[in-house]
């Protein structure tokens, strides 16, 4: 049996994306929202309460199609829309938002990425 992550705000998921050196926070691209889980990484059958989540809404930022959190483990996560020209950028070790205007926010995500 595995945990499952349910919260009301997470409807039609595009993308999930696990902290880059953490093995207990998630990142969850929904209709409207960011879901920014943290788990127990060592519990594998209790399933966490919708509190767990944290909701990150973006005005204008819906659906919510990619996420990805910086490489390295620093503290910021993006997310764009395919519907949207903005990057959003979140910081959560300083609880502030950026949103950065671009042409398309998918080359932006796999620039983070680190080649194979």
């Amino acid at each position: 049996m595995a945990p499952v992550l349910k919260h009301k705000m997470q409807r039609n998921v595009s993308e999930l994306k696990w902290r880059s050196l953490s093995a207990s926070e998630l990142a969850v691209a929904a209709q409207s929202a960011v879901l920014v889980w943290t788990v127990d990484p060592g519990s594998l059958s209790t399933r966490p309460s919708s509190g767990a989540a944290q909701v990150l809404t973006y005005p204008g930022l819906s659906p919510v199609t990619s996420v990805e959190w910086s490489p390295e483990g620093f503290d910021l996560l993006f997310a764009c829309s395919v519907l949207s020209s903005a990057v959003v950028v979140s910081n959560f070790g300083r609880s502030f938002r950026v949103f950065l205007q671009v042409h398309q926010c998918f080359p932006i995500l796999l620039s983070l990425r680190r080649p194979a």
